[in-house]
């Protein structure tokens, strides 16, 4: 499938911008910064420095250590958003005033960087995405859906060398729903974790970790026809025989199947988990461009680098502050169209611009 396999170190290397995310154990953009009119600020801890264990917990701990998006030293449910009955039930609400001009669909544009701890060369990586925010008036939550239209990325990870990155297929990637709160001036969402290429549980029976056993029928890839159970659930996979990894994108092949151009030119087959916020969103009533900040939590792998796990390649997240996302209407609101991710791609220059991705002068 390689027109050229790189060594594992420049395989990973470039694998930290598959225009997904960072190859790495855990990467985090550790604080936030501010999109709105006023120059307030939020700050959203997002974690530490990644440890070179690839372990679901210090993901998810960074994501928790987050707090939700009530405004800092706020435990109460905002003005307008349900409180909770005695048995922690959400109580039905009307509509929060702040949700009105956010319902509705969106084309987003999300920019990220990071850097690479190794080598301090820089990446940088865009997502294409429909997004829809509704309310649900039974449990009084407004949400986020997000759907992937188009991603792609750009590294310089080793000195000399460039690539360019992306899903093959990245509307067979899953949605994600995040829930939005608010102080009224301002939105951001939990962090909602999701999972690429992976899931939770393995997709067979497996009583004794560590066993091989049969391999679930659409692991193809394993061509014995067995895969490993995992030694503890808490730590995400590193290679393909996992019990743990599916075919998320439909192509008989492990995980999501990334194909890198440029100096090299080869495919990657990748699992991801991502546990970022969007943070510090405006609330435009006027023009609907509720534009944000991604606060970036992501642990990728690459699982194709022969019988061994492929090499820890270290990348720093860079700060959420540098990290823009554009939130802008696909059609007036309440207009009672359904839009899609064709929407989205054939109006990109007219919703985003046509500004480059380009890496923050400020650096990271």
């Amino acid at each position: 499938m390689f027109a050229l396999r790189p060594p594992a170190a420049q395989a990973c290397a470039l694998c930290s911008v598959l225009a997904l995310g960072a190859c790495s154990s855990a990467s985090y953009s550790d604080r936030g910064a501010d999109a709105s009119a006023d120059g307030g600020q939020e700050t959203t801890q997002l974690g530490r420095d990644a440890a070179a264990v690839v372990d679901a917990r210090s993901v998810r701990d960074a994501a928790e250590e987050t707090p939700d998006a009530a405004p800092p030293g706020e435990d109460d449910p905002a003005e307008g958003e349900p409180g909770e009955d005695d048995a922690g039930t959400p109580m039905n609400a009307s509509m929060p005033a702040w949700a009105d001009s956010l319902l509705g669909q969106y084309g987003m544009r999300v920019r990220f960087f990071q850097r690479s701890e190794q080598f301090g060369t820089p990446g940088k990586v865009e997502w294409l995405l429909l997004g829809t925010f509704a309310y649900d008036a039974a449990s009084g939550k407004v949400t986020l859906k997000t759907e992937f239209c188009d991603t792609h990325g750009n590294s310089t990870y080793l000195p000399g060398i460039s690539a360019d990155s992306g899903p093959l297929y990245p509307r067979r990637l899953p949605a994600r729903v995040y829930e939005v709160k608010s102080d009224g001036s301002s939105w951001s969402t939990n962090n909602a974790p999701l999972r690429i290429g992976f899931e939770e549980q393995p997709l067979v029976p497996c009583a004794t970790p560590g066993a091989r056993v049969k391999a679930h029928d659409s692991q193809i890839w394993n061509t014995d026809g067995l895969c490993t159970c995992p030694m503890d659930l808490n730590v995400m996979p590193v290679h393909s025989n996992d019990c743990r990894i599916n075919d998320v994108d439909d192509d008989t092949s492990p995980a999501a199947t990334v194909a890198v151009t440029g100096a090299l030119q080869t495919q990657f087959h990748v699992r991801h988990y991502d546990a970022s916020r969007i943070v510090n969103g405006v609330i435009d009533a006027n023009e609907r461009h509720h534009d944000a900040k991604h606060g970036t939590v992501q642990d990728l792998y690459q699982l194709t680098c022969g019988p061994q796990p492929c090499a820890y390649v270290p990348v720093k997240q860079c700060d959420a502050s540098l990290n823009p996302v554009r939130v802008r209407p696909l059609g007036p609101s309440g207009d009672g169209k359904v839009y899609s991710c064709d929407d989205v791609l054939e109006r990109k220059a007219e919703l985003f611009g046509t500004d480059p991705l380009t890496f923050p002068p400020s650096g990271c």
